[in-house]
């Protein structure tokens, strides 16, 4: 996206699942201690995720 400067063809739908499904993972791993490495995994999921719609958003009213 930051080479063409375009966000044609990227579905905002991806992320928001992803972002979703880590959030329920941070929220299941109060309940059922399991692995830091996968705890922070999500953590580290969901700010990429937002980081790509960021970029996504930024380059959306653009035409080429």
């Amino acid at each position: 996206m930051n080479q063409s400067q375009s966000a044609e063809g990227f579905s905002t739908y991806v992320s928001f699942i992803l972002i979703i499904s880590n959030i329920i993972r941070v929220f299941w791993w109060q309940a059922a201690r399991f692995s830091l490495v996968i705890l922070f995994a999500a953590i580290l999921m969901i700010a990429c995720q937002f980081a790509l719609l960021y970029t996504s958003v930024k380059y959306a009213g653009k035409i080429k």
